[in-house]
C-alpha cells in the first residue's frame, strides 16, 4: 500500500463511520485521495475525518440518510462545496436496522412497508447517489469509478432475510445498466459481494468457537476483515483498475 495511487482524487464512502466504512477511509486517505466520510451518526464520522486530517490528510465529515433524498443531494454538494470534484463513489451503506432486520422474514408474513423501507435504502438510495454524483464526473471528462457492496445474500435463497437478500440482487443488476451507461466517460461501475465481515461489532456478538467455526468454511481459510475490504476498494477506485467494469467481486 506504499505508493499514493488515489492522489488528486475524492472519494465518497458511504457508512463511512462503520467497521468496514472508517477502514476504507482511512485507506483511501492513506492512499492520497481526499476522503468523504458520509454516515447518519454524523459524531463518529467527524472522529474519523479529524484523525485523518490529523495525520496530514484531507477528510471531511457529511451526515447521510440513506432514506431521505435531500441528505444525499446534499452530500454530493457538500463534496463538491469542499473539493470541487468527485472521482469515487462508494456505495458502502446498507440499510438494515435492527428492527428491519428482525421483520425481515418470509414472504407470507411480510409486511410491504418492510420490503419498501429496504429497496430503498439498498437499491434506490445507490441509484439517487450516482444519478446526483456522476453528472460531476462526467462534468470533469477524467472518468471515475463507483463501487457497490453488495452480498452473498444476493446469490441464494435461505428462510429469511427475503427482502435484504433481494435488494441486493436487485443492486448486482443495476451494476451491468450502470457500467453499460456510463462507459461512453470511462466511469467504471463495479460491485463486491461480500460476506459476513469481523467488524468489531459482529466479533462481540460470537463466541471463539462460534467464530472458529464460521472461518473453517471459508475457502481461504481466513476471516474477512474489514481492512481485506478497504484493500478491494483502494484497487477498484485506482487507475490500476482502469479496464474492469460491469463485474461482480465475489470477496
Amino acid at each position: 500500500m506504499g505508493q499514493r495511487r488515489l492522489e488528486g482524487k475524492v472519494a465518497i464512502i458511504t457508512g463511512g463511520a462503520g467497521g468496514i466504512g472508517e477502514a476504507t477511509c482511512e485507506r483511501l486517505a492513506k492512499a492520497g485521495a481526499a476522503v468523504v466520510v458520509a454516515d447518519i451518526n454524523i459524531e463518529s464520522a467527524r472522529k474519523i475525518a479529524d484523525g485523518i486530517c490529523a495525520g496530514g490528510d484531507r477528510a471531511v465529515a457529511v451526515q447521510f440518510d440513506l432514506l431521505d433524498t435531500v441528505s444525499i443531494n446534499d452530500l454530493v454538494s457538500v463534496t463538491m462545496a469542499e473539493f470541487g470534484q468527485i472521482d469515487v463513489l462508494h456505495n458502502n451503506a446498507v440499510y438494515n436496522p435492527p428492527e428491519a432486520f428482525n421483520a425481515d422474514g418470509g414472504f407470507l408474513e411480510m409486511d410491504s412497508t418492510v420490503w419498501d423501507n429496504i429497496f430503498a435504502g439498498n437499491v434506490r438510495a445507490g441509484m439517487e447517489l450516482v444519478r446526483s454524483a456522476a453528472p460531476h464526473m462526467i462534468a470533469r471528462g477524467k472518468g471515475g469509478a463507483i463501487i457497490n457492496s453488495s452480498s452473498g445474500a444476493s446469490g441464494h435463497g435461505q428462510l429469511t432475510m427475503s427482502a435484504y437478500g433481494a435488494s441486493k440482487g436487485a443492486l448486482n443488476s443495476m451494476t451491468h445498466y450502470m457500467a453499460t451507461q456510463f462507459a461512453p466517460y470511462k466511469i467504471r461501475c463495479n460491485t463486491m459481494i461480500l460476506p459476513a465481515v469481523l467488524t468489531k461489532g459482529l466479533e462481540a456478538l460470537f463466541t471463539e468457537e462460534q467464530i472458529e467455526q464460521f472461518v473453517s468454511h471459508t475457502l481461504m481459510k481466513e476471516a474477512t476483515r474489514p481492512a481485506d475490504i478497504a484493500a478491494v476498494v483502494e484497487f477498484l477506485a485506482s487507475d490500476d483498475a482502469k479496464m474492469i467494469s460491469g463485474q461482480l467481486w465475489k470477496i
